[in-house]
C-alpha cells in the first residue's frame, strides 16, 4: 500500500491518476488524456504515508470496528479500476437509501 501512495502521480488538468509501480503514462511525466505535466503530491512521501497509516490504526480503525458492529460497514476493494470502485460504492449507497428511507406521508 505504501508503494501505491508513494508512486502516485496526478494530472492537474483532468485529474487522471498514474502510478510509478502499476500504471505508468505512455510518456514519462505527461498525462495520456490531456497532455499536462504530472505532479507528485507533497504528502505522498514515505515518512508521511507511514504517519497517515499510524493515524488510521489509532484513530480511524476503531470507527470501522464500531460500524461493523452496528451492521452498516461495507468494505470496497479500492485497488480495482476507479470506474468499478465508484459503481460499487454508488450501488451500496443506493441500496442503503432504499432499505433505510423513512416512509413519506402525503397528507396532514
Amino acid at each position: 500500500m505504501t508503494g501505491r501512495l508513494t508512486g502516485r502521480w496526478i494530472c492537474p488538468g483532468c485529474g487522471e491518476i498514474y502510478n510509478t509501480f502499476s500504471r505508468t503514462p505512455k510518456r514519462e511525466g505527461v498525462c495520456d488524456v490531456c497532455g499536462w505535466s504530472l505532479f507528485h503530491r507533497s504528502d505522498d512521501r514515505e515518512d508521511l504515508v507511514r504517519e497517515r497509516f499510524r493515524t488510521y490504526r489509532e484513530e480511524t480503525y476503531p470507527l470501522v470496528e464500531y460500524y461493523q458492529q452496528v451492521g452498516v460497514y461495507h468494505q470496497v476493494d479500492g485497488m480495482r479500476p476507479i470506474e468499478e470502485v465508484t459503481k460499487e460504492i454508488l450501488s451500496i449507497v443506493d441500496e442503503r437509501q432504499e432499505t433505510q428511507a423513512p416512509a413519506i406521508s402525503g397528507g396532514k
